[in-house]
């Protein structure tokens, strides 16, 4: 199985030919907020919110959203086992495929966002929370191109695995509602 696509390796190469300093530092620091560990502060904060405050189905469907994403990232990690590119901004230790930044963006944050979008009333408010929430996605994954630490398809897995898991979050909120 060949494990390197060439639109992987001509997105990787022109980001890598491309790559300027401080764009990769503003990067770099972007991307600490798909990591996991902050990724589980986030999620645990939201669920006791939720859990205490507003939503018991809201918090299951979060907590379902994120452990279940987070699983099967791990899984498919250690199945695929995909090497990650050479010309990385830093290192990482886990197998490349899926991003399990652009899972966790879509998975805990895209949620998250769908949380808030449905909390508003005013159009211009949905309209603007779509367009942050989607550009805040799409960033998380657009740097972990940028530093050199996935592939393209990496971070377009990553984002079908977190959508997988942000419906299913979605669907256990709507049948502990019902």
């Amino acid at each position: 199985m060949k494990l390197i696509s060439p639109i992987d390796f001509k997105v990787d190469q022109w980001l890598w030919h491309g790559r300027a300093e401080w764009p990769a530092q503003a990067f770099y620091y972007f991307t600490y907020l798909g990591e996991a560990y902050f990724v589980a502060v986030v999620t645990v904060i939201a669920v006791v919110y939720l859990w205490f405050k507003t939503d018991k189905a809201k918090a299951y469907g979060l907590a379902v959203s994120a452990v279940g994403s987070v699983g099967t990232v791990l899984m498919l990690k250690h199945l695929i086992a995909r090497p990650r590119p050479v010309h990385s901004f830093y290192a990482e230790t886990l197998a490349s495929f899926p991003s399990a930044h652009a899972t966790l963006a879509v998975a805990v944050y895209g949620l998250l966002f769908y949380y808030l979008i449905s909390s508003v009333r005013q159009p211009w408010q949905k309209t603007a929370l779509h367009l942050i929430s989607a550009l805040f996605i799409l960033l998380l994954g657009f740097s972990r191109l940028y530093l050199g630490v996935h592939y393209l398809s990496d971070v377009v897995a990553g984002y079908a695995v977190g959508f997988v898991w942000l419906t299913a979050g979605v669907l256990v909120e709507k049948n502990l509602k019902d």
